[in-house]
């Protein structure tokens, strides 16, 4: 089943997260900001595939998607007890090394990842994962010729500069959000357990299903990987805020990883 994708043009707009329990709910941030809190939301998504957004929805943001798209993989992982959880992730290499988050595939058993640059699906293997960063590296068996992301700098990232969330939102095919950043250096509380330094935080509206997605610039270059969506406290309305770990900091694990599989 082929889905085109969901273009999302509310004030500002949507793409984030995978299926886990309620009870993994919780990122909130500082108090001396308007309180808002990330969680991840649970679904239960039919993995698709798309490898060509329908451009007559919105040329602007089609044409963003299309170039973005063919460097992004669906993730469906099962994990042990059974239960489904769905991402996205970010091809790195032409041989299919690909970025995503931690808790996408966390305690899974098996790893499929559909690319949307030629829409085939591929058995993935962990490579490593970082929990404290939410990182984690997925290998696609026997693929080649992918197309890897253009990556940007994340530490040239400014307030105000509109940036666009891409991922498999609710399992459904890839969506796109656009919106401007509005905090960066943004310390989240995740849960009770730990805190995550250093996020960017925009107005693209991350919806379950798109955690290991892309957030880009206008050009289409990689700045943050999709981590949490933002909900108002003490209920799960989406408030439209996404947070997304830079991808300088994402490439820091990505090399510290690999050292470790070598060793």
């Amino acid at each position: 089943m082929r889905t085109p994708l969901r273009l999302l043009t509310v004030a500002v707009l949507t793409a984030a997260m995978e299926m886990m329990t309620p009870s993994s709910a919780g990122i909130s941030v500082p108090a001396t900001h308007p309180p808002v809190t990330a969680m991840r939301l649970p679904t239960h998504p039919a993995l698709t595939s798309q490898a060509t957004i329908t451009p007559s929805l919105a040329p602007g943001l089609a044409d963003l998607a299309n170039r973005v798209a063919p460097a992004l993989v669906d993730i469906l992982a099962t994990q042990s007890n059974g239960q489904p959880s769905v991402g996205t992730g970010i091809v790195l290499t032409p041989g299919g090394l690909v970025l995503t988050n931690q808790h996408v595939i966390a305690d899974a058993s098996s790893i499929r990842a559909t690319s949307h640059g030629n829409g085939n699906g591929y058995r993935a293997v962990l490579v490593g994962s970082d929990s404290p960063n939410d990182l984690a590296l997925i290998q696609m068996q026997d693929a080649s010729g992918m197309r890897p992301a253009e990556l940007g700098n994340s530490d040239s990232v400014r307030v105000s500069d509109q940036v666009a969330s891409i991922g498999n939102g609710y399992g459904e095919g890839l969506g796109i959000g656009i919106g401007p950043v509005t905090r960066l250096h943004l310390t989240i509380a995740v849960g009770n357990a730990r805190q995550m330094d250093g996020m960017i935080e925009a107005r693209t509206d991350l919806r379950p299903g798109a955690s290991g997605g892309a957030m880009v610039t206008t050009d289409g270059q990689v700045i943050g990987v999709n981590t949490s969506c933002g909900v108002a406290p003490d209920t799960e309305t989406l408030t439209g805020y996404g947070y997304a770990i830079p991808i300088n900091r994402a490439m820091q694990v990505v090399s510290q990883l690999l050292t470790a599989n070598h060793r």
